[in-house]
Order: C-alpha cells, then sequence, then structure tokens
C-alpha cells in the first residue's frame, strides 16, 4: 500500500483509476516494473547513481541518514553538503526510497528483499561480499579522514559522558557515525575474500587505519554513547584475524 500511495502522489485525482489498472497483480512484478522506469540508459551517470545509492542501502544495517550515505555509498562529494541534491538522488531510485527527517528507507521490507535476495540482486554485478568489501574501504578511508584527538573539542576530554554530554557536537560526528558503528560488520560479511583484498593483512587497509586512530575510534565511539558496540567489534576483529592467519598458515604449509 505504501508503494501504491508513493506512486500516486500527485496524480490527478481523474487519473487515479488507470495508474491504479496499470499497476501489475504482485510485489514482485511490481518491482520488475519500477525498475524499468528508472532512467536506465539515458544518463550513465544518474544510473550509476542510483545504483551506488540502492546496493548501499541495501546492505547498511540501519536507515541511513543523508549526511551518512555520501560517503558508505561513495557518492560525489560535493553532495555532502547539499541535503537537496541528496533527496534529488535518491528520488532517482524510483519508488524503492523515501526520505523521512534525514533518513532513508525503503518504502517497504518486501523491497529490500527484492534487491538482497531477488531478482534486483543484479545491482551486485560483482556480487554481495564485493559491495561489502567497498564499503568497509569508504568507511576507513571516511574515519582516516575525519577522526582525530579529542574530536569534539571538550575542554576536559578524561571526563565521563555524563558529565560532557551537553558539550558534544553531535553535528561533527553525524557524517561518520555509521561508519564508526558499522564498518565491522561490512568487514565481516567481505570475510570470503582474500585478506589482501579486504586489508586484514600487515600493511593493510584494516592495520594502517588501527595503528593511526585506534584510539580515535574508541573515543568517537564513547562520544557517540557506543562503546558497548565498540567492545563487540574489537573482539569480532581479533577472531577474524585469527581465522585469516589461520587460512594464510594452511595455504602457505600446503
Amino acid at each position: 500500500m505504501a508503494l501504491v500511495c508513493k506512486k500516486l502522489r500527485g496524480v490527478r485525482s481523474g487519473k487515479t483509476n488507470t495508474v491504479l489498472r496499470g499497476f501489475p497483480p504482485g510485489l514482485e512484478p511490481l518491482y520488475e516494473r519500477m525498475m524499468e522506469q528508472i532512467p536506465h540508459g539515458e544518463d550513465e551517470e544518474d544510473v550509476q547513481l542510483c545504483t551506488q545509492i540502492l546496493s548501499s542501502v541495501t546492505l547498511t544495517y540501519r536507515p541511513i541518514r543523508l549526511k551518512e550515505l555520501v560517503a558508505v555509498a561513495g557518492l560525489p562529494e560535493d553532495l555532502s553538503d547539499d541535503l537537496q541534491s541528496m533527496n534529488d538522488s535518491v528520488d532517482l531510485c524510483g519508488s524503492f526510497l523515501t526520505v523521512r527527517e534525514g533518513t532513508v528507507y525503503f518504502v517497504h521490507q518486501s523491497a529490500k528483499d527484492y534487491f538482497s535476495t531477488g531478482k534486483g540482486s543484479t545491482i551486485f554485478p560483482s556480487g554481495q561480499a564485493e559491495e561489502h568489501r567497498r564499503i568497509t574501504c569508504r568507511s576507513l578511508k571516511l574515519m582516516s579522514d575525519t577522526l582525530e584527538m579529542n574530536i569534539c573539542g571538550l575542554q576536559t576530554p578524561g571526563a565521563l559522558l555524563s558529565e560532557v554530554n551537553s558539550d558534544v557536537n553531535q553535528d561533527l560526528l553525524a557524517p561518520i557515525r555509521y561508519a564508526c558503528c558499522y564498518w565491522v560488520n561490512h568487514l565481516r560479511h567481505a570475510g570470503h575474500l582474500l585478506p589482501d583484498q579486504i586489508g586484514l593483512c600487515d600493511g593493510g587497509k584494516v592495520h594502517i587505519f588501527l595503528q593511526n586512530h585506534f584510539l580515535h575510534w574508541l573515543e568517537a565511539l564513547s562520544l557517540m554513547g557506543s562503546m558497548a558496540d565498540g567492545v563487540v567489534m574489537v573482539r569480532a576483529l581479533a577472531s577474524m584475524l585469527r581465522v585469516s592467519d589461520c587460512k594464510n598458515h594452511t595455504s602457505f604449509t600446503g
């Protein structure tokens, strides 16, 4: 129903029945028709933009904010300061997505399922693991470019969060919040790729990030109130590194 309502938005009352009769029965055919209405081939840049948005939003672990989407989906950086342009970019994705209070949602869970497990999975020509790898790399770059000691400029950076909560500028953290909280999840789902492809090796992207920004990352997580999630992510990283070392040893001795 949400899909139909969005499609009928702006339609003159006299044409409502005509539009309704045009909807095929069942959700799968409806989604296929919606895919056909995305401007394939008319503007290669728009098609690429739409594919990047849909593939990234399909794999994110929560609805993502517009301020986070630019980096996570690898969109042009000039969009990051223009929320209207970001809204316009999401609108390119037809009726699959909607924006509410600056956050991107699928109009229905079945729409997300269409891309993750249905015929719409063709938006992942190299597979979902490869897209998880790309999101991991984009997240690592974003954090590396942004994180620094005392990122919010607190006068008493060693104080408890409850004591300085009013001094924390959450706007500074907003663009990196998703990357900080979920990059390890994406790394884990790219796990069957070779370690050198996902940076799980000496001198790799993960190694360099942790060397340079591990404490900065933990600080940002604490300011976000997500320190418990950080503990879980560190344990997950340790587990992945043990598995990676084991596989490398096996392949070397074999």
